[in-house]
């Protein structure tokens, strides 16, 4: 029996190969677009550039180094070359050293002395080679003082508050002055109750706001005669703008250094916040911190690739940021102002300041993070004066000049606008003093010192990392 043969007319032969030809580039596209989806959703773990290093006898002398679970990244290797996201170990590194898994296959184990191959490393050995101090400046500060206050730091002064400022905030400054910066030109008075004359304080505080050097030189002389007029302005000499917030961050780190050495607390904040200054200063006298950061606490924030915050991944090659305090307003105690400034030096910046400071050289130092409720975050909302007088935040954010006076005018008649009385359980001071600060209080006549609102005691700071 013989089959039928069927022959394909010629008319139909050209369709017949081009419906072929379709269907192979439809498959191939689809393949390709699978490949090319996969690899974009893998996680952070990039592949590096490795040039082994040996004399005579490499794979014996890369055995060696594989079972100590070290290879030598070799920083001659051209950047060029590096993949996506790991060229801060060839460009910002000098030679270091990251672990890699023992299972490397034996095909790289033979591998020739001299030729570069491709290792795939985890993302804990890569931080492990970013987060750290390089062995050699990488980030020198050349930056110096155009302008520093007169007045002299006591040895015993309790903080110094760094207002990061820009020139053309003129009303700012001043409605800080007015209002909660007010205390370090009243010896701590406060609407309805003193600080330092009661004994709360017995240190000193003093207020700095911080700038650069603005291009127009007509601001530059305001900002000098505002010098003349209050003694509270620190200049460096670096472009201020928003990219140089770091630089501005690290000027103020310089003058605790340099001119406030035995400070015991740092606060550095923004010209548009609120600082409830008896609240803050009673949660810091109530625990002795040492090599602490305190603020609105951010954990597992991932690092934009788009907008005002863009980081690249050469900046930063990781989708998580470390855990970081928020630049609004944070605490950072005096003993670590050297550490942090000496430190950046030797560790690549990032123009984000709060991430940077707090968040990186924070973990390289293995700072301990302290959590304390009432720190706003850049998503609050403005305090009213009853979140003040009823000590709901420790700092408050979106503050106008205008709001920032009319909340301080609101201060003096907190008892009535806030609890509905003028002389209610507020006129106890609260329980948490100690004998010698109540006698002391009634001695100077204090009254009406806001009790502690339920869930806001300061005995609530939560150490919740130290390190990693």
């Amino acid at each position: 029996m013989t089959w039928p043969v069927y022959i394909v007319p010629r008319r139909c032969r050209s369709c017949l190969i081009g419906c072929v030809y379709y269907i192979c580039c439809v498959v191939v596209i689809e393949n390709l677009l699978v490949f090319l989806y996969w690899q974009a959703a893998q996680p952070s773990l990039p592949l590096v550039f490795v040039q082994m290093d040996g004399e005579g006898g490499a794979p014996q002398d890369l055995e060696g180094g594989i079972r100590n679970g070290t290879l030598l990244i070799n920083d001659s290797l051209s950047s060029s070359t590096a993949s996506r996201g790991t060229n801060f170990l060839l460009d910002k590194f000098s030679k270091s050293t990251i672990n890699i898994s023992t299972s490397t296959p034996r095909s790289i184990l033979n591998s020739k002395p001299s030729s570069k191959i491709i290792l795939p490393t985890r993302t804990e050995d890569l931080e492990k080679a970013f987060y750290r101090k390089r062995p050699e400046k990488v980030n020198p500060y050349f930056y110096n003082f155009v302008i520093t206050p007169k007045a002299k730091c006591a040895a015993d002064t309790f903080m110094i508050i760094l207002v990061h400022s820009f020139h053309p905030h003129t009303d700012r400054r001043s409605a800080i002055r007015d209002t909660w910066g007010s205390i370090v030109r009243t010896m701590g008075q406060w609407p309805r109750y003193k600080l330092i004359e009661s004994g709360l304080i017995p240190e000193r505080i003093l207020l700095a706001f911080i700038l650069g050097h603005h291009p127009d030189p007509g601001l530059n002389d305001l900002i000098r005669e505002e010098a003349e007029r209050y003694d509270d302005i620190v200049v460096g000499d670096f472009h201020d703008s928003y990219r140089n917030m770091t630089l501005k961050s690290l000027l103020g780190l310089k003058l605790v250094m340099e001119h406030c050495p035995g400070v015991k607390y740092i606060l550095k904040s923004d010209d548009d916040m609120f600082i409830n200054m008896p609240y803050l200063v009673d949660i810091l006298k109530a625990q002795a911190f040492k090599r602490t950061i305190m603020g609105p606490y951010n954990v597992g924030s991932k690092a934009y690739r788009s907008g005002k915050w863009r980081l690249t991944m050469e900046e930063f090659p990781f989708i998580h940021l470390p855990p970081y305090e928020s630049g609004s307003a944070y605490i950072i105690t005096g003993d670590l102002s050297r550490e942090l400034f000496e430190t950046a030096e030797y560790v690549p910046s990032i123009f984000i300041d709060d991430v940077y400071i707090t968040g990186i050289l924070g973990r390289i130092l293995n700072v301990t993070h302290a959590k304390q409720g009432g720190f706003a975050f850049w998503t609050n909302h403005a305090p009213g004066v009853c979140d003040v007088a009823a000590r709901k935040i420790v700092t408050g954010t979106k503050m106008t000049p205008r709001l920032l006076r009319s909340v301080w005018k609101e201060l003096n008649r907190s008892d009535e606008l806030c609890f509905g009385t003028k002389s209610s359980k507020l006129a106890q001071p609260p329980p948490q003093h100690t004998k010698e600060e109540l006698s002391s209080l009634a001695r100077f006549g204090f009254k009406n010192y806001p009790p502690q609102p339920p869930g806001s005691s300061m005995n609530n700071v939560q150490i919740i990392r130290k390190g990693v």
